[in-house]
């Protein structure tokens, strides 16, 4: 520490201005040495004090109040400064600080008190000294607000501050293109595009997310022509738009789009905001509808008024008669729709199943009693 302080003192002396001096004897406790310019219109010189005023050794450029230069030893005030050098206003009646190592080896700048081992009450700059118009600057704009910016070209580019509303900002700067805040964290959650995150990854715009193990995966959350959309696909499929594996946008609907090798897409499935799930249909009238063939091992389907009311003794027969009559005038069965309605409407699985057991009971409950004839003949003839 003493070695650092006589090298910023023999520094300061050796850059003082030529002077002539004399001895003085001292005039006060004070004053031990004074040296003056011989031109008398050039009042330039330092005095050095021994306890003057607040300081043990002062050594300071006398320029009669306005622009003075200071260097001290030793403070006598209560601060424990034990090195210091300051300068004047131009009015010289404000006394700044520039320079203060205090008693624990705090260093600071433009500050008489530093509070940590380095300690800067202004901005700073830091250049990595391979140019001069590539830096990083710490400086803050008011009370409540702290940035660091980094320049290119002179040119401030990107900067981090924090706010008095306790959220902490990542923003492009205004005379670039794009600029604004590109990304904000506040209590925990991240907004990019957005400055006020609501969970904790809120993202306002488009985003790539690709693999890192050497796969050629890609999830892509952009637009889709007018509508956003979740992208899945092969590495660069997203930007050419030719062979991706299945897009998902969403529009009023939301639409599930594959993309072909040939470029050319097909929407493979739509959900309705009703709930309508249409494959193969772009305006699905049911919870799911299908154009197409569905091939499953097995389809369960609920259903109530399973027809064993067929067996029940208060249930109407239709006779063999009326059968016939029905079949002649409608060309159908009883209950079951005609061709022209199926055509129309289609069937209900359910309900298809439901009346094709009905007519299978119905049929059973005929042979049974054509049994019961056939058998009273038989005995007949059995008796002649």
């Amino acid at each position: 520490m003493r070695k650092k302080i006589f090298v910023v003192a023999l520094y300061f002396l050796c850059t003082a201005p030529i002077i002539y001096g004399q001895w003085s004897p001292p005039a006060a406790e004070t004053n031990f040495i004074t040296t003056t310019h011989s031109n008398a219109l050039q009042d330039f010189g330092f005095d050095l004090e021994s306890s003057g005023g607040n300081y043990r050794y002062l050594i300071e450029n006398n320029i009669n109040g306005a622009n003075q230069q200071a260097l001290y030893f030793g403070h006598s005030n209560g601060s424990k400064n034990i090195f210091g050098i300051s300068s004047s206003s131009d009015s010289g009646t404000t006394w700044n600080p520039r320079f203060t190592i205090n008693q624990n080896g705090y260093v600071g700048f433009n500050t008489n008190s530093p509070i940590t081992d380095f300690h800067v009450n202004g901005r700073v700059t830091l250049n990595p000294g391979l140019t001069n118009d590539n830096y990083v600057n710490f400086l803050s704009n008011t009370s409540t607000q702290i940035n660091m910016v980094f320049y290119s070209q002179n040119d401030a580019k990107w900067n981090f501050y924090t706010s008095s509303d306790g959220k902490f900002y990542f923003r492009k700067t205004d005379n670039n293109p794009g600029g604004g805040v590109k990304m904000t964290l506040d209590g925990g959650n991240v907004g990019i595009g957005t400055t006020s995150p609501q969970e904790k990854l809120q993202v306002h715009g488009s985003a790539l997310i690709a693999s890192d193990k050497g796969a050629s995966g890609i999830t892509d959350v952009s637009n889709y022509g007018s509508a956003s959309g979740l992208f899945f696909g092969n590495a660069g499929s997203i930007l050419d738009n030719d062979n991706n594996t299945l897009n998902i946008v969403s529009r009023a609907n939301m639409e599930f789009v594959v993309d072909e090798l040939s470029g050319s897409s097909t929407k493979a499935m739509y959900i309705k905001t009703n709930g309508h799930v249409g494959i193969g249909t772009s305006n699905p009238d049911s919870e799911l509808a299908v154009n197409g063939i569905i091939h499953s091992k097995e389809v369960k389907v609920d259903l109530v008024g399973w027809p064993d009311y067929v067996f029940d003794n208060d249930h109407i027969l239709p006779t063999l008669e009326e059968v016939e009559k029905h079949i002649k005038e409608k060309g159908h069965l009883m209950n079951i729709p005609s061709a022209k309605e199926v055509e129309e409407n289609g069937i209900q699985l359910g309900e298809m199943n439901k009346l094709l057991l009905e007519k299978i009971e119905e049929l059973t409950l005929h042979l049974l009693a054509q049994e019961k004839r056939l058998k009273k003949i038989e005995q007949l003839l059995r008796i002649d």
